[in-house]
């Protein structure tokens, strides 16, 4: 990678020293010459009005109005045109004249008339002379009326005449009236070319002031800045790189000896006393690292040790088909106060708990190692539930002197007959969805915490769980995880999710509930550890499952998914499970097109050799099988429509049957696998 280039400080006082004094030795230069410009100019624009009004009074008007009107001339005319001539002669004018305006007739031209032209006696420029009445049209855009009482004194600059400064003085008459104009033109080439000179002067000299300005400038810098500065870093790289005991005694930064009087010697000592705090501040990082190190490591250590403790293998119980069971635990911190656990007490009984240890960290991590334990043995033993929690709260009230509390709920299933007893300490109530409806929380009295005071008894409840019931457990860090915005998640998000869900797979379910819950939160962060744990009740026949979906195309869609999972797992061949989805894609969709219904159920179950498969939704009655069966033998263009789908099914499977039952229509397929 190319280094990237960096200007150091001792190039940028340069050139920002060159910047300042180039701009002020510009403006310098603009100044003088502007200066000097204008009062060579105002001196030659007053020396030319001047001569013109010395040339207007040795001239006498009457006779000049005299000329103007005969064009003839006499001896005065020419005494006058001498007169002109001298001072032309002793003034070194360019030109000097004399015109008269005269207004254009009859909406004719304005026009000059000469009445003298001191060129006329000079035989170097004779040819060039004006004669008397000669006559020129006014410069286009100019009147007479602008002109009649003399023409201020300017500076022009022609490629024929070069630089000229013009003025035009009137001759006026005993009656005040301007009988003509005595035109005065001075050349200006010698001025420009001094102006110039001068110009060239003064750059010279403001360049070579400059340049000593900027060299006297840069030494000054060098001394009082850039090398007390240079003399900074240089300590300040070496303390950087050598941190040995020795360089730290004898560093650099504690030899630096500047004195400038200014805020680099400032800088110099805070650097010293800063030195010396980093130095104290390594030793004490150093120390306190090593620490943190072990901490971690012990850290990682519970965190491993906690998780080892809760189940974390799934499926959990393969061999078992009456049930399925998933669970999952998110700390907050590196170990967390939440816990779940799931035991087969007996062939028979399977025990779930979900608890909640106040408090985060090491401290309820350790309190839930103990409480855990303590609810697993009292009830493997055989207690019952509301008795192992009575056991366990005596026993965690004993030298509790960090006031520790736990809330949790055990639920004991009989996995033979789906009931279920349980009892809740403080918890938060479980969801649980029947195989044909939706999530209820779980309604009844909650007891008080373990670990909050001794002696006391719990309540048992009972619940009875049907083929494709689920239960879910779940901790206050669900319903509390907030976001940016610090509003809750709360049970109703969490009921609306779990009602969203059309499978009845722990595993699934917990994942889009983990999902909803991230989706919430967003960039906020997580205060409480979330622990959640999914029971699925396959009953006593596990070769039986349910699918409730609404009635839509994607659930049509899942429906088959469904059926074609449900099928491999029973043993039934492609064929088989090709036909059944053709007949699930069929009768679903009539379901979803005509039916009017809102929700639909799938279920298939396995009765020996046969499949049986229902169809269930709550949508106006109707028979399919009352239509009479489309000829087949008949082209495509003679057979009526509609009817082939349902045909098709009835000849794919053994049986189809329809039954309107409980305001739902029903219909029953079977197929004996073969």
């Amino acid at each position: 990678m190319k280094r990237k280039f960096r200007p150091s400080l001792r190039l940028k006082t340069i050139l920002m020293l060159i910047i300042i004094v180039s701009l002020v030795a510009s403006i310098s230069i603009v100044i003088s010459y502007n200066a000097y410009a204008n009062t060579m100019d105002n001196h030659y624009k007053t020396l030319a009005s001047n001569i013109a009004n010395t040339a207007a009074s040795l001239m006498d008007a009457d006779s000049i109005e005299k000329y103007a009107d005969t064009l003839e001339t006499d001896d005065k005319y020419f005494e006058m045109l001498d007169s002109l001539y001298e001072i032309k002669k002793n003034n070194d004018l360019e030109y000097l004249y004399i015109q008269k305006i005269v207004p254009g007739e009859n909406g004719g031209e304005d026009k000059t008339v000469y009445i003298m032209d001191a060129d006329l006696l000079d035989s170097d420029n004779y040819e060039y002379a004006s004669q008397l009445g000669e006559e020129y049209p006014l410069s286009e855009g100019v009147n007479a009326s602008d002109l009649e009482n003399g023409i201020p004194a300017f500076i022009s600059q022609t490629e024929e005449y070069g630089w000229l400064v013009s003025v035009g003085e009137p001759i006026i008459d005993a009656d005040g009236n301007v009988e003509a104009l005595v035109g005065v033109d001075i050349s200006m080439n010698d001025v420009m070319q001094d102006r110039y000179d001068f110009l060239l002067l003064v750059c010279i000299a403001v360049i070579i002031m400059t340049l000593v300005a900027i060299v006297a400038a840069i030494l000054l810098t060098t001394k009082s800045i850039v090398a007390p500065i240079n003399k900074l870093a240089d300590a300040t790289r070496t303390f950087v790189s050598d941190k040995s005991d020795s360089a730290q005694e004898n560093s650099a930064i504690s030899k630096l000896d500047i004195h400038t009087g200014d805020e680099i010697q400032t800088l110099s000592e805070s650097i010293k006393t800063m030195e010396k705090d980093i130095n104290n501040y390594i030793n004490n990082l150093t120390s306190m690292t090593a620490e943190k190190e072990r901490i971690s490591t012990e850290l990682n250590v519970a965190t491993q040790i906690q998780e080892d403790m809760l189940p974390r293998i799934f499926p959990a119980f393969p061999e078992r088909k009456e049930f399925d069971i998933h669970a999952t635990m998110a700390p907050a911190k590196e170990v967390g106060g939440d816990f779940y656990d799931f035991f087969l007490v007996d062939d028979d009984h399977l025990a779930v708990v979900m608890a909640d240890v106040s408090g985060k960290g090491v401290p309820a991590a350790l309190f839930m190692v103990i409480a855990k334990t303590l609810i697993k043995n009292h009830t493997q033993t055989g207690m019952a539930p509301s008795m192992a929690f009575e056991k366990t709260n005596t026993q965690l009230c004993e030298g509790n002197e960090a006031g520790l509390f736990v809330t949790a709920w055990m639920g004991v299933l009989e996995i033979s007959t789906g009931n279920m007893t349980y009892v809740n300490a403080g918890h938060n109530p479980p969801l649980l969805k029947k195989a044909d409806g939706k999530y209820e929380y779980l309604k009844g009295r909650r007891g008080f915490i373990l670990a909050g005071m001794e002696d006391l008894k719990y309540r048992e409840n009972e619940i009875h769980l049907d083929e494709g019931d689920v239960l879910f457990l779940y901790t206050d860090g669900v319903t509390e995880a907030t976001d940016l915005n610090d509003e809750l998640y709360g049970e109703e998000r969490l009921k609306d999710i779990l009602d969203r869900q059309t499978v009845s797979v722990p595993a699934d379910i917990l994942k889009a509930v983990k999902k909803d819950v991230d989706d919430f939160v967003g960039e906020a962060d997580q205060f409480d550890d979330i622990t959640m744990l999914g029971l699925y009740y396959a009953g006593s026949n596990p070769k039986k499952k349910v699918f409730n979906g609404g009635a839509t195309t994607e659930d049509t869609a899942k429906a088959i998914e469904f059926t074609e999972g449900f099928l491999n797992t029973v043993g039934c061949n492609d064929i088989m499970i090709s036909q059944f989805c053709i007949a699930v894609d069929e009768i679903y969709s009539n379901i979803v097109k005509y039916s009017g219904a809102d929700s639909a159920q799938v279920s298939c179950e396995v009765k020996g050799k046969t499949i049986e498969m229902s169809f269930a939704d709550n949508g106006k009655p109707y028979n399919p099988l009352d239509n009479p069966d489309p000829d087949v033998t008949l082209g495509i263009d003679e057979r009526k429509s509609g009817g082939l789908g349902i045909y098709t099914v009835k000849k794919m499977m053994d049986s189809m049957t329809y039954r309107f039952e409980d305001n739902k229509n029903i219909i029953t397929l079977t197929k004996n696998m073969k």
